[in-house]
């Protein structure tokens, strides 16, 4: 679920991510804006402009695959959104003026007034009853103590290595009850260096990111499966190579974010794959 969060705050052109795992449910707040028509009752005024409906019309039917037509985005399937029911009910996306509350197992929504101070946050209370309506419909098991504190440890294993290749993020942090766990913050240089650090352990790493379009190459492609051109996959390619503290011993290969999929090389492998729906592999077919 990290991932996909992370993915969306992406797709919001957010420079910044924060996941507070808090007793009462998952905060996470990131630096980008929601987009909003104004009126969540009526088709949606944005797709006059260019058929791609506002933020909020896209997260209440969440299942449109509305980010399809919009190449630029890492998530296009609503997948980032929906994993959130994996702990929560009733999911809340406060922004643009407004909070948003989702309750999926009646097929409804409510919308109130809300001033959210900077950018978007999403707040997830914990399904802790297991016999909940929402609970039921959707067959997945309630929230623990045990899998909250399980959440910390595994959002901060994801965060080591999830930031390599994204286009806007740049930092990222992990904290339990408002209290930093892990922090990873990207330098970028202008060349092909990047510098990786972590707080508060005051870790470094030093990459070399290797860049390369394949486009020749797609063209040849589109030739004989046409299809492709219209997904709009970016023909570029990254490959990263970790300097310091010292060589990867086998790399992953990226979708933007980490697969489970290992590269068989020392070092990962970055393109527009289409991955699976939970993110540990890229696609074959």
């Amino acid at each position: 679920m990290a991932l996909e969060l992370i993915q969306n705050a992406d797709d919001a052109k957010a420079e910044e991510v924060v996941f507070d795992i808090t007793d009462n449910g998952l905060l996470v707040r990131n630096s980008g804006q929601f987009t909003y028509c104004g009126d969540l009752n009526k088709p949606c005024a944005f797709l006059s402009q260019g058929n791609y409906k506002c933020d909020y019309h896209r997260i209440t039917d969440v299942g449109s695959g509305g980010k399809l037509s919009r190449g630029e985005n890492i998530g296009r399937f609503g997948i980032g959104f929906v994993s959130t029911y994996q702990v929560t009910d009733h999911p809340e996306i406060r922004s643009s003026g407004i909070k948003l509350a989702l309750y999926p197992e009646r097929g409804q929504w409510f919308i109130e007034a809300f001033e959210e101070p900077d950018g978007t946050s999403f707040f997830l209370p914990w399904a802790s009853d297991p016999n909940t309506e929402a609970r039921l419909a959707l067959g997945i098991s309630h929230v623990s103590p045990t899998h909250i504190d399980q959440l910390a440890e595994d959002f901060q294993a994801v965060l080591r290595k999830s930031l390599l290749f994204l286009r806007h993020v740049r930092k990222a942090e992990i904290r339990r009850n408002g209290q930093l766990l892990l922090a990873c913050d990207l330098d970028r240089s202008e060349g092909s260096d990047l510098i990786v650090s972590f707080r508060p352990s005051g870790a470094v790493e030093q990459w070399h990111i290797l860049r390369a379009d394949a486009a020749e190459a797609a063209q040849r492609l589109y030739a004989t499966h046409p299809r492709l051109e219209t997904l709009h996959r970016s023909t570029n390619i990254s490959i990263g190579l970790r300097i310091d503290p010292e060589p990867l011993t086998e790399g992953l290969l990226y979708a933007f974010l980490p697969t489970e999929q290992s590269t068989g090389l020392p070092l990962h492998l970055n393109a527009d794959f289409f991955p699976e729906s939970d993110r540990k592999a890229r696609e074959s077919s």
